[in-house]
């Protein structure tokens, strides 16, 4: 966890630090260069009760280390790390 997530998940009661995450990780960021995917919150992000389908962000790849705007959509379940 980078430091806002801790922050935030110390802050609120445990039952909505854990629907955060848990939440958090249906988010998937997918890189526009080589294609990798991981959850928002292995990229340090945090998302909860948002409807928006399709965002994009502008962050540095895990995998290829491209910065670029990458497609932040919503998976059916988390992803298994």
């Amino acid at each position: 966890m980078n430091w806002l997530q801790r922050l935030v998940i110390g802050v609120v009661p445990r039952s909505w630090g854990e629907a955060i995450e848990a939440e958090s990780r249906t988010w998937i960021v997918r890189c526009s260069q080589c294609g990798h995917e991981c959850s928002l919150w292995d990229l340090g992000g945090m998302r909860w009760k948002s409807t928006k389908p399709t965002q994009h962000y502008r962050v540095r790849c895990p995998q290829c280390q491209q910065r670029g705007r990458h497609t932040l959509g919503r998976a059916e379940g988390p992803l298994s790390s």
